[in-house]
């Protein structure tokens, strides 16, 4: 099953506790397990750029499956949360200025 998050400007909290923007039932997901963060790029007004953060997780965050601390994200990366699997569509790569999130449920 797919789910879709848009998530806007600023930043967006992922983990089991209930305080994140989005929480996750899951064993393997720490209380506070991830930060992503979309804001404009330096560099050009109509692109926004998108990083995710470990939040100092228990058993990490990956994209397109290598363990990670903070990266830049791209259309199509993989992000892997416990037993969820986030895709990044960034509708701009496809003509269109907004960003959106795919969530795969487990």
């Amino acid at each position: 099953m797919l789910s879709d998050v848009e998530i806007k400007m600023g930043q967006f909290t992922v983990g089991r506790a209930a305080d994140n923007s989005l929480q996750l039932d899951d064993k393997l997901v720490s209380a506070h397990h991830a930060l992503f963060s979309i804001k404009r790029s330096e560099l050009m007004e109509s692109i926004f750029d998108i990083t995710v953060e470990d939040t100092n997780s228990t058993n990490g965050v990956f994209v397109d499956g290598k363990k990670i601390k903070h990266i830049r994200l791209k259309h199509n990366d993989k992000v892997s949360i416990g037993h969820h699997s986030f895709i990044i569509y960034d509708a701009s790569a496809d003509s269109s200025s907004q960003t959106e999130f795919f969530i795969p449920e487990s």
